[in-house]
């Protein structure tokens, strides 16, 4: 990390990270809020999908399953009923864990660059320890590496105890909080250096607090939200700190910025900064959220109205597709909302208009 492409490179990963989580768990809670209408809840408990399956994007990314079987409970929940998970799939003809090895990769490449910069050394030929930071850093990758395992572990339905990775993810930015605390009161870090580091000590651990209360709650998409939200900002600020800190014409950039780091109107400047890292990731975060919005109106003719106690929805490219039993050929099965697309069937006039 002590060097400008160590710092992009943690950076780029969190931004890549957050962005993913941002448009997954969006994509399943607006698709949770389509389901939010008495209406739809008996047409679609009619209809069902004939061959069982589970309706799964084929945008490539985010896995979206809706039992028919738990048509009624959606219905009920007003979008509480999505689910955040600690990693999202992308299905090509099956789920494949990209993301976990996205996080396997990473902290790995991130643990033997500060193993092998300088040699595999900690003490002196005096017996004085050394590389200190860099053993900071390394325990910061090697505990987001056991998240990274343990996370495809209980991707593999291992026989983990419960929410096993989700411990672990809180364990790796809990920890990044406190390494990261000590990092900057270590002895002759200079003022702008040290503010740099205590500031995305609070996103560090709301972060993980998040990530405690999604453990307790497992629905709704706020814990999500606040989750993504707190490690887009450390990836943006990351990457920010690289051009303060550190020259960028050199790989990997270690020799030290003409900024002054004893200036206090530098150090101001630094904590302004954060404060725009902030604002715009927030701007950002909505902006993803009305992206994923307008992309699943366009692919699947959503269209949800209304305010915070009430949602309508947009029927007509809803086509009716009536199978047999209570939940169709597949019973108590899946709801498959590619099939309705794909059917080529004409919009039912059973369909109503729920402003009728």
């Amino acid at each position: 990390m002590g060097s400008f492409w160590g710092h992009v490179d943690e950076g780029i990963f969190f931004i890549l990270l957050a962005v993913w989580w941002m448009v997954c768990a969006f994509k399943e809670y607006i698709m949770s809020l389509f389901w939010d209408n008495p209406v739809e809840k008996n047409v679609l408990t009619n209809r069902g999908d004939v061959n069982g399956r589970v309706a799964q994007s084929r945008l490539c990314f985010c896995k979206i399953g809706v039992p028919a079987a738990d048509l009624s409970t959606l219905a009920e929940s007003k979008g509480k009923a999505m689910k955040p998970n600690i990693h999202y799939d992308v299905t090509i003809c099956r789920p494949i864990p990209l993301e976990i090895i996205f996080k396997i990769v990473f902290p790995i490449v991130g643990f033997l660059g500060e193993l092998l910069d300088g040699g595999v050394r900690f003490q002196d030929s005096e017996g004085h320890f050394v590389k200190l930071v860099y053993q900071q850093h390394m325990t910061i990758y090697g505990i987001f590496i056991i998240h990274s395992v343990t996370d495809l572990l209980a991707w593999l339905r291992a026989p983990l105890f419960p929410m096993f990775n989700y411990v672990t993810a809180l364990l790796a930015f809990l920890w990044y909080g406190v390494a990261f605390y000590y990092h900057a009161n270590m002895h002759g870090k200079e003022p702008v250096e040290m503010i740099i580091h205590v500031l995305p000590i609070s996103l560090m651990f709301l972060v993980s607090t998040a990530i405690m209360l999604e453990m307790r709650w497992q629905e709704g998409v706020w814990t999500m939200v606040v989750r993504a939200y707190g490690v887009l900002t450390l990836g943006t600020w990351f990457s920010h700190v690289a051009f303060m800190l550190y020259v960028h014409n050199k790989f990997p950039g270690g020799e030290r910025s003409n900024l002054d780091r004893s200036d206090p109107n530098n150090v101001t400047f630094v904590k302004a900064m954060f404060g725009m890292h902030l604002f715009v990731n927030l701007l950002i975060t909505i902006a993803i959220y009305f992206m994923v919005y307008l992309a699943l109106k366009l692919r699947f003719g959503i269209s949800i109205k209304g305010g915070l106690d009430r949602t309508l929805h947009d029927y007509q490219h809803l086509p009716l597709s009536l199978g047999e039993g209570k939940f169709g050929k597949g019973g108590a099965g899946h709801f498959n909302i590619l099939d309705m697309q794909d059917s080529g069937q004409e919009n039912s006039p059973m369909l109503l208009d729920p402003e009728a």
